[in-house]
């Protein structure tokens, strides 16, 4: 009797083992999955911005309009440092217009300044439900 029970606890002792070993090593495939993900997904920000930068600096109308999001909620503000004022833009359409007269009456490509790197950012990974 004693000899069977032992057996009997062996067994399910040896089966939660290797039942929490394949648990560990999905979770730990899994966090390695969504950290290379988030990593892809940082680079692809910082990319989008820096083309984004590039285009508008190159007066690059067409290839700038790629890297906005064409919605009516967007907002853009552009702070001029020279004289501290800024100007407000909500909605694709205005600040497609906006970029659009800029570029008209700025037609002169001007140096693109330093461009923006991972270390410039505190990426915060949040749900949205």
């Amino acid at each position: 009797m004693n000899s069977k029970i032992i057996i009997v606890c062996f067994l399910t002792i040896s089966f939660f083992t290797i039942s929490c070993k394949e648990v560990t090593k999905e979770k730990a495939e899994n966090a390695t999955n969504h950290t290379t993900s988030l990593e892809q997904e940082k680079r692809a920000i910082i990319e989008t911005l820096n083309n984004e930068t590039k285009a508008a600096f190159q007066r690059d109308y067409e290839s700038w309009k790629t890297k906005w999001v064409h919605d009516p909620t967007i907002t853009k503000t552009y702070i001029n440092f020279v004289d501290s004022t800024f100007t407000e833009s909500v909605g694709w359409n205005e600040i497609s217009n906006f970029v659009k007269t800029f570029i008209k009456e700025h037609p002169e490509p001007e140096p693109v300044p330093k461009l923006l790197d991972k270390s410039m950012f505190d990426f915060t990974e949040t749900e949205l439900g």
